[in-house]
């Protein structure tokens, strides 16, 4: 698609610098009286184009080409930020695939833990159905955690066009947010690809509308040719050669370009409105993405702690049930707990990486040199 862009706007570029075409004259008059006698001129016409229309018209297409330049830089940097927003849900679908497999072995094992255990009758019974209607319920879970991932995977190989190796639980190579707002600062939102082009094409505008105007100025056109008259005279015939030029000047009295300018004007005020929208857009998301990636980052604690407590809760839960200390609802309260802590800390880390993602795309760049002059590059 970039390419594309920048091969249009290369053609329009191309052609503002093809030269007019000259035109072939050839013209035959003959003299029908008893004298007889003709004539026939052979020249070329070609027009000057002293109204300097095809400067500005270049000089609009240069301004064009850049704009298609920003504009392909965008496309290059929202495909390349869509992809790694595809790879954080990936990531992190694999990642709850994980946890939620683990407890499903570990909700698995409590059968066996409930019939080793020396009560019997009813009460052991209730327990057994109890762990096996959690755990036919948890594995439904697991199969759409299963299917959701498979599907992100899948969606992100197929854009990839290679295998695409995930981290699992690793859910730090997804980045964190600190390093990334102290990136941000001082990056003004106007700074974004989709502006740069909206800018240019409006000024791009303007050359269009200036060159519009230059048609009240008429461009000439020259004629010269090779001119032969032949005559009859007292039953003689005779030819005289010589040379034609001839001058053209259109009159430039109702049409002089202010329809073509005024087009042209508009489409410069569109582009410059949206501009200045896209502007205030990206200003705005940008605050609230670095406001939301900051309550986040200072939640990262809290959830970390919560997750260890949580399956220490778990393996004492475990071990207070073994020795008749705890109720089965007890026990698969606190391993649901243990459960939801590890995904809130998965939760965590893919909400931190989306609102550092969604500050790049609000500051047009990827706080990365190297990515960004990949996502630049353009024949």
């Amino acid at each position: 698609m970039a390419r594309a862009l920048g091969a249009r706007a290369l053609a329009e570029l191309h052609a503002t610098q093809v030269l007019p075409n000259p035109e072939l004259v050839v013209e035959h008059d003959r003299v029908l009286s008893t004298a007889g006698g003709h004539e026939w001129t052979a020249g070329v016409a070609v027009p000057l184009g002293i109204a300097g229309r095809r400067g500005l018209s270049q000089e609009a297409a240069s301004l064009r080409k850049a704009a298609a330049r920003s504009e392909a830089e965008s496309t290059l940097l929202d495909h390349a930020l869509a992809f790694r927003e595809g790879y954080v849900e990936a990531a992190s679908a694999a990642a709850r695939v994980e946890v939620l497999e683990e407890q499903q072995r570990a909700l698995d094992s409590l059968a066996e833990l409930i019939r080793g255990l020396t009560k019997g009758g009813e009460a052991a019974t209730f327990d057994l159905l109890r762990q096996q209607n959690q755990a036919r319920s948890h594995r439904r879970a697991v199969v759409a955690a299963k299917a959701q991932a498979a599907a992100a995977l899948r969606w992100l190989e197929s854009a990839a066009g290679v295998p695409v190796a995930l981290p699992g639980q690793r859910l730090d190579l997804l980045g964190g947010g600190p390093r990334v707002l102290q990136k941000a600062q001082g990056i003004p939102g106007e700074g974004h690809p989709r502006v740069r082009s909206l800018e240019t094409a409006a000024r791009a505008a303007g050359m269009d509308a200036r060159a519009a105007r230059r048609r009240a100025v008429p461009d000439l056109g020259v004629f010269l040719g090779y001119r032969a008259v032949t005559a009859s005279v007292g039953g003689t015939s005779a030819t005289a050669h010589g040379f034609r030029a001839g001058l053209s000047l259109p009159l430039t009295f109702f049409d002089h370009g202010q329809g073509e300018a005024a087009r042209a004007e508009a489409e410069g005020m569109v582009a410059r409105a949206t501009a200045d929208q896209l502007r205030r857009e990206h200003r705005g998301r940008a605050r609230a993405t670095s406001e939301r990636l900051k309550l986040l980052e200072a939640g990262r604690p809290e959830v970390e702690a919560s997750a260890k407590d949580a399956a220490m809760l778990e393996t004492k839960a475990r071990q207070l049930y073994a020795a008749g200390e705890l109720s089965i609802a007890e026990l698969l309260d606190a391993y649901r707990a243990a459960e939801e802590a590890r995904l809130a800390r998965i939760d965590l880390a893919e909400g931190i990486a989306v609102a550092r993602l969604g500050l790049m795309r609000a500051l047009g760049t990827q706080l990365d040199a190297r990515l960004d002059a990949a996502c630049g590059s353009m024949p």
